[in-house]
């Protein structure tokens, strides 16, 4: 394999187009939704996972087998509006999951949601819908509010700024799709087990 030390040899015609941090967008599947969130969201993330170990010692030493996968939480950052109810559509999301009127907590059957992150190539226009070449989806499986925080930064008369909401989202998996993102998520092969000869 050849060594290359240039920069030059990134970011030109040949490709290697860097997808930027700033083009993507949230879509959240709430009823009546819009594009408020969409264009509220400041700060977001990409879904991780790790594998829980399974460890088994045996003799003189131990090895290790993949044990249960676990997704991490995330957070992402929203702006408030005096004229738009992107705050509403969390907080009423957050009362489904838990209603501290009434006790009640919410049914996954009517609490979770599909929610989408989607990131999209710098060449897109705006108001171009969805599914465009380049375009790179992340749908977050059973998605619901672990918390809503409506002010993140505090209220203060002795600065300027705009009131940001915080919200963590907990999501039972992540299916990636997508160009240069589609994931081979079709079964592995079966291993066929040998005993070992004694």
């Amino acid at each position: 394999m050849p060594i290359f030390t240039r920069a030059d040899n990134l970011a030109n015609a040949a490709g290697y187009e860097p997808q930027r941090q700033y083009n993507w967008f949230l879509e959240l599947g709430l009823d009546g939704e819009g594009n408020d969130v969409a264009l509220s969201v400041v700060d977001g993330f990409l879904p991780t996972r790790s594998s829980n170990e399974l460890v088994i010692p045996y003799g003189n030493s131990v090895v290790y087998a993949p044990g249960r996968m676990v997704w991490n939480q995330g957070d992402i950052t929203l702006r408030d509006w005096v004229d738009r109810d992107v705050a509403k559509l969390l907080l009423d999301w957050q009362v489904e999951v838990g209603n501290p009127q009434t006790g009640a907590i919410g049914l996954c059957s009517s609490v979770k949601r599909d929610c989408s992150i989607v990131l999209y190539p710098p060449n897109t226009t705006d108001g171009t819908d969805v599914n465009v070449a380049g375009e790179k989806v992340w749908t977050l499986k059973g998605c619901w509010p672990q918390s809503v925080n409506p002010a993140m930064n505090s209220l203060s008369h002795a600065q300027d700024g705009q009131i940001m909401i915080g919200v963590v989202l907990r999501y039972d998996l992540a299916i990636a799709s997508g160009t240069h993102l589609d994931v081979n998520y079709s079964p592995a092969p079966r291993l066929s087990i040998v005993a070992p000869t004694i």
